[in-house]
């Protein structure tokens, strides 16, 4: 998989595409490297054309789980925004994954989102 976290990963995403497996979107990096960062959602729908299935999101997603049992209304719609995207595919931080009950109610988020 290869991780796009800056201008120039952005700038050569068709060749990146072209030989990787997976591509993934790294939100968190692209939002301090871009010169916008209110322009994030457009470059991860960029990121969504271009690699198409092969389009991971990444970054921090649904940190609300790691404090309460219930997701906030922001990570679930984190979550619907990048379903409506077209993402299919997440990589979930590390850090939901320390504890076996906020993994799991963050894979019955996205089961529930995706259903």
């Amino acid at each position: 998989m290869a991780k796009v976290e800056s201008k120039r990963g952005l700038r050569h995403l068709v060749e990146i595409n072209r030989v990787a497996d997976a591509v993934m979107a790294a939100r968190g990096d692209l939002y301090i490297e871009i010169d916008y960062p209110h322009q994030i959602a457009e470059v991860m729908r960029h990121i969504r054309q271009v690699c198409g299935d092969r389009s991971v999101a990444a970054s921090r997603m649904l940190g609300s789980l790691l404090r309460h049992p219930m997701p906030s209304c922001p990570d679930i719609m984190d979550v619907q925004f990048l379903k409506e995207m077209g993402y299919t595919r997440f990589l979930i931080g590390d850090d939901l994954c320390f504890k076996k009950e906020v993994l799991m109610q963050a894979i019955r988020l996205f089961r529930a989102v995706f259903s």
